[in-house]
């Protein structure tokens, strides 16, 4: 485990800060700095913008980590979690279409006569059906 990090506050005082990685920017991530405010057997409290909260020593998901290191770590790990879950509402979502698409082609094979137009109106169900995608 790295070293403890501390940064001088404006009383030329030392103090502990703890790390969380984010998006600062569309191309930026920054290491935000939480001061630790006091420490207890499972955790430390800090300061978040002038609101103590409480972060575990040993927790799995811990808000922010003594270290850059560590907050970097986090950070990945993170990222390749939203990764992972996007991936699998975009593949649910490619499912559902599918399904709704492999729906609307039975419904316009079975009732093909009542969805053509008429009295003059547009085919209802082809207006909102979406076009084609690179998936398809």
């Amino acid at each position: 485990m790295d070293s403890v990090e501390t940064d001088t506050d404006a009383s030329g005082g030392v103090t502990e800060v703890w790390y969380r990685y984010d998006k600062y920017s569309e191309n930026h991530i920054h290491a935000f700095e939480y001061p630790v405010l006091k420490h207890t057997p499972k955790g430390v409290w800090r300061d978040n913008y002038g609101k103590k909260r409480f972060v575990l020593k040993d927790g799995l998901k811990r808000f922010a980590l003594p270290t850059k290191k560590e907050a970097l770590e986090s950070y990945i790990r993170r990222k390749k979690k939203q990764i992972q879950l996007l991936n699998h509402q975009l593949e649910t979502a490619r499912l559902c279409l599918m399904i709704a698409n492999s729906q609307y082609e039975e419904m316009e094979r079975s009732s093909s006569s009542a969805l053509t137009p008429q009295d003059g109106h547009q085919d209802t169900l082809s207006a909102l059906r979406l076009p084609q995608t690179a998936w398809d």
